[in-house]
């Protein structure tokens, strides 16, 4: 459900701005905006805050933080170090970014050395990769002293391009080098040029300007025979190796004892910031200072006791137009509100609207089942499911998939016993099941009607939601719109069965009556968009039909997998053959009933009735609420 929101204006005295700012911080409650004043002869006294508050020093402490986290990896952020942080004054805690600051300097030389070290190795890795290619070529390219050796490589189909390369150097250094040209492997033709080394810049110009893949041999093995140069660069190898190891490993050491205190820092550092940005925002008079912004409904006794009795928490009345603006706060039960991120995933309803995040919860799970529809593919499912819950347990996104895919998964075993289906019809041959309900295999048309009803239902929901929609945002044109189109949906559904001889002509002919005017009514609501849309309903309910084709789908190939795994000779290249068809058969399913259950949703339902909202709710929390849910550095906002 969507949580009815108040809108408050916190007024304080000047001289408690920054005591209350930390109190509505610690709260978290407040989608803070930016002031504004109400209406009457009193708003003329209010104005922006007069003083604003510099954080460039705090915005270059973030950059550098930042990149100190970059160096350090991940850390996970603690509550405890957090709120002490938190409660220091601005001197203590410059003080701790002083000293961090030197953290910075030592991690930025052990960084730079690792990436040196990195490149290095990378580098002799190259020339050592080369080198093996160039056995007979290097032995018969003497290299005398003062001269150094660089090596071109090409693809195959371009290598007479060497050949002009070889000119325009020769060009370079007035006919003082040599150049061999020779094949590495079929696809890849090298160069190798023999120059002196004062020639070393002006040579690296030419071929950076060239865009080839070119390679310098280091001046001091330049001159080693090439009997003795490939055990020099494994040797160098090994040596940048162990460099960047070091430090690697002391960067290793500087995050064990650092990397939390990084992540907290960053944590209260934002919330500095955003309390400067917060009082940019605030309004003011010659006496009083005064913050605005918008509390769920339920929250507004609790805020007020919080801030205490020298702070006025004023309630604004607003007009349904103003009403409009208000921040939009989801809140459901726990299962439910799993679904929250994939109701909201196309558009956020409107502040006042109806949630569609409970018909989600209710319908998404029974239609991925019925798609897949295999009791042996549900637990394996369901088993893959717990592993990754083990496995992930605590992580924000487990949040979501476990609940989702356990309701789906647990539906999928339903349907598949509904079906009686154990991998495809193995349960029938091995363990005796029956279908309960259908037999997917044949029962095609039933599962046709049975897919286009489903369709009709859910269309049918969602223009009657709709109407409720309209109805309590006050349009009523829509109210009209969505009214009519549900009731011509229904006279169609009469019309298909007086044609279908279901349904007696008389209440054929009313209908056919009840649709002419619906459409009349359509014309007059919405223009000529209006007919043109219950063609569009139509067409939505018929997309229903992919319900019973991906499970048709799915059973046929899971009948193909048991067949063919019937035709090897062996026992254990049957079951390959077939287990491999059927975890195919299981990861497309799953993808297929995910991707299209949604769409379902998205595209035929959910157009129908929800009203796309426009500002999230986003309270001004602190990084001690974030922390305490172990959300790391970013966190959506919640109620």
């Amino acid at each position: 459900m969507l949580l009815p929101m108040r809108r408050i204006d916190v007024i304080a005295p000047h001289r408690q701005l920054q005591s209350v700012l930390r109190l509505l911080h610690r709260v978290g409650v407040v989608h803070l905006v930016p002031f504004e004043p109400p209406a009457g002869p009193g708003a003329t006294i209010f104005d922006a805050y007069p003083s604003s508050i510099d954080t460039s020093a705090e915005q270059r402490c973030l950059d550098w933080l930042s990149e100190l986290a970059t160096w350090l990896g991940p850390a996970e952020v603690r509550p405890v170090p957090t709120a002490e942080l938190w409660a220091l004054d601005q001197h203590s805690l410059n003080e701790r970014l002083t000293a961090m600051a030197q953290v910075h300097r030592l991690a930025q030389e052990l960084a730079t050395e690792r990436a040196l070290a990195q490149a290095e190795r990378s580098g002799f890795e190259r020339l050592r990769e080369l080198a093996e290619g160039l056995r007979r070529t290097m032995d018969r390219l003497p290299v005398p002293p003062g001269y150094g050796v660089a090596a071109v490589v090409l693809p195959s189909r371009v290598r007479g391009a060497l050949d002009a390369l070889c000119d325009e150097v020769t060009e370079l250094t007035t006919g003082r080098c040599g150049m061999v040209v020779c094949d590495l492997d079929p696809d890849r033709a090298a160069g190798v040029i023999v120059y002196p080394t004062r020639y070393g810049g002006d040579l690296q110009r030419l071929l950076g300007g060239r865009q080839v893949d070119w390679y310098a041999v280091p001046e001091g093995l330049a001159c080693v025979p090439f009997d003795e140069l490939l055990p020099k660069l494994t040797e160098e190898v090994e040596r940048s190796r162990a460099r960047a190891d070091r430090t690697q490993t002391g960067l290793a050491a500087l995050a064990a004892e650092h990397a939390s205190t990084v992540a907290a820092l960053q944590l209260v550092l934002g919330d500095r910031v955003s309390e400067a940005k917060a009082v940019g925002e605030a309004g003011a008079s010659d006496h009083i200072v005064v913050l605005s912004g918008w509390v769920p409904a339920h929250r507004l006794s609790a805020l007020r006791s919080a801030l205490g009795p020298n702070v006025a928490v004023a309630e604004r009345e607003l007009t349904r137009g103003e009403l409009e603006g208000a921040p939009v706060a989801l809140e459901n039960r726990r299962v439910i509100r799993a679904f929250e991120p994939l109701a909201s995933f196309v558009s956020f309803p409107r502040y006042g609207s109806l949630d569609p995040t409970p018909a989600l919860a209710l319908t998404f799970p029974l239609f991925f089942g019925l798609m897949v529809g295999d009791a042996a593919y549900g637990l394996l499912l369901l088993g893959l499911l717990v592993w990754a819950h083990r496995r992930w347990r605590g992580r924000p996104f487990m949040s979501v998939l476990w609940p989702v895919g356990f309701l789906a998964t647990v539906a999928t075993i339903g349907f598949g016993i509904l079906y009686g289906e154990w991998f495809g019809g193995t349960g029938r041959a091995v363990l005796g099941l029956r279908p309960l309900w259908l037999d997917r295999q044949e029962a095609i048309q039933s599962l046709l009607l049975l897919a286009i009803g489903i369709g009709v239902l859910q269309v049918g929901l969602g223009l009657a939601l709709g109407a409720v929609n309209a109805a309590r945002l006050g349009q009523r044109r829509n109210l009209v719109a969505r009214a009519t189109q549900l009731t011509s949906l229904a006279a169609i559904l009469v019309v298909l069965g007086w044609m279908a001889a279901f349904v007696a002509p008389p209440a054929g002919c009313a209908a056919l009556v009840v649709l002419g005017i619906g459409l009349v009514i359509l014309a007059a609501t919405l223009g000529l968009a209006g007919p043109v849309e219950m063609l569009t309903i139509v067409g939505n309910v018929l997309s229903y039909t992919r319900l019973m084709a991906i499970g048709l789908a799915s059973v046929m190939l899971a009948v193909v997998a048991n067949r063919l795994g019937e035709l090897p000779g062996s026992l254990l290249l049957g079951l390959a053959v077939a287990g491999s068809l059927h975890l195919l058969n299981i990861v497309l399913g799953t993808f297929d009933a995910t991707v299209q259950g949604l769409r379902l949703h998205y595209v035929e339902f959910f157009t129908k009735f929800v009203e796309p909202g426009y500002v999230r709710y986003a309270p001004f929390a602190s990084a001690l609420d974030l922390a305490n849910r172990g959300l790391g550095l970013s966190s959506e906002g919640g109620p």
